[in-house]
């Protein structure tokens, strides 16, 4: 008798503690980067020497753009990057996902 009575208790005990009141929702990320901005700091590190971090800023201005032609510069700058840190495998990687990418942007 108590044993069924003790896993009445745990089982409902168990569905209280695993309820929760509070709605979860989606939150969009309110603190949007300007993509320019982005393409900025990667161009002044790579001024400055600083390739690893200004590859870092050049893929994500790539990922941040919808227009297409400030995309692509971001990719040949991050590639750039990659050649000016000697990761000769990684530019070339770069490149060619590049081409794939943005196919009509070497024809001109």
């Amino acid at each position: 008798m108590y044993h069924k009575l003790i896993v009445i208790f745990i089982f409902v005990f168990s569905l209280l503690s695993c309820s929760n009141n509070k709605d979860i929702e989606y939150q969009i990320n309110k603190d949007k980067v300007d993509p320019y901005k982005l393409y900025e700091e990667g161009f002044n590190a790579f001024e400055k020497g600083d390739y690893f971090y200004a590859e870092k800023k050049f893929s994500e201005a790539e990922l941040k753009f919808k227009v297409a032609e400030p995309a692509a510069k971001s990719a040949i700058m991050s590639s750039y990057s990659l050649y000016g840190i000697n990761f000769y495998t990684e530019a070339l990687e770069n490149l060619e996902r590049y081409l794939k990418k943005y196919p009509a942007s070497f024809l001109i």
